[in-house]
């Protein structure tokens, strides 16, 4: 399994950039707030072998304009784990912002939501079985509810 972690920006886990110099996967401008709306973007960048440590993987990302908008660096042993670390930080920093609005794209359709599987196979499988229950469950829902839709037409 895949070992991964998050470089705080902080300085403890090594230094940081000031200013975004990365290749960019990901650029997602939006706006945020309840009473007056401010804009703010995240940058994803690519991911890539680390330089200083063999054969880990690197991928900063950037929440900018929030009050903490240092660049971050996800590690882990592969270049997809790196991208799903950094996503799902992103996504938890979004889902804190109140009023979070893009008119492109909500943000977590941007930067979905991953199933853990660092609890093991058992667990992650088991997770993947209750949201493919509730697909199944919704996609019913919907597929009657458009029969209907049909039937008053008629």
């Amino acid at each position: 399994m895949a070992r991964g972690k998050l470089d705080s920006a902080k300085g403890e886990c090594g230094p940081t950039e000031p200013e975004w110099s990365e290749p960019t996967l990901v650029n997602y401008e939006f706006r945020f707030g309840t009473r007056k709306q401010r804009t703010a973007e995240v940058r994803l960048g690519i991911p890539r072998l680390d330089d200083i440590h063999h054969g880990e993987w690197v991928c900063a990302f950037q929440v900018k304009g929030l009050q903490d908008d240092r660049i971050k660096i996800a590690r882990s042993t592969d270049g997809l784990q790196v991208v799903t670390i950094a996503s799902n930080v992103i996504w938890e920093t979004l889902d804190k912002v109140k009023g979070v609005y893009s008119p492109v794209v909500p943000y977590w359709v941007e930067f979905p939501r991953y199933l853990p599987f660092c609890y093991g196979s058992t667990f992650h499988r088991h997770l993947c079985n209750l949201v493919d229950i509730e697909v199944e469950k919704e996609e019913r829902r919907l597929a009657k509810r458009r029969s209907l839709r049909k039937k008053r037409r008629r």
